[in-house]
């Protein structure tokens, strides 16, 4: 094929696909060399939209005991005094207290409900409380999942986006 060719192809396929789009319909448009070349909206462009990825003021720096686990049988309340929680960070870095283990990981923030947090790195200690030893498992398979966050009357609230019968409930420190 030559450079012709393949110019003229590039161009009808351009052509092509700015006939397939059209403005107003989630898309963003952008135009190349006189063509139209129409792209699916991106979470950016949204209006829910966190720009900065930012953590929201009412996380940020707040230490956050785990409380309860959310499950298909209602809140299961986790026994006082683990010392699990969570810090979201300012920086937009998430400190994580297993009641065992303790670990760090980047969070980014996306429209106004969503966190996805990791790489998660934790220390590695044998936990001898098998209780806390549980806590530990279900807290970190919660937050290995894109998540969507609350808080309402000094309770935070997360809950897997791909997973419909867990949770956990933290109250502020």
């Amino acid at each position: 094929m030559s450079f012709r060719t393949t110019i003229a192809t590039f161009t009808i396929l351009i052509s092509t696909l700015a006939a397939c789009g059209s403005e107003g319909s989630g898309t963003s448009v952008a135009s190349i060399d006189s063509a139209t070349v129409t792209t699916p909206a991106t979470d950016s462009e949204s209006p829910d939209s966190n720009p900065n990825g930012e953590v929201p003021d009412e996380l940020a720096d707040v230490g956050w005991l785990l409380d309860s686990h959310l499950t298909i049988g209602g809140l299961q309340p986790y026994q006082s005094g683990t010392g699990a929680g969570v810090t979201f960070n300012a920086d937009s870095t998430l400190d994580v207290d297993t009641g065992c283990n303790m670990g760090t990981a980047p969070v980014t923030f996306e429209g106004e409900h969503t966190v996805l947090i990791g790489p998660l790195t934790m220390t590695e200690k044998a936990c001898t409380d098998a209780r806390i030893t549980e806590i530990e498992k279900g807290l970190l398979f919660v937050l290995a999942e894109p998540l969507t966050w609350s808080v309402s009357d000094g309770v935070m609230t997360l809950i897997p986006q791909n997973i419909t019968d867990t949770g956990l409930h933290f109250v502020a420190a």
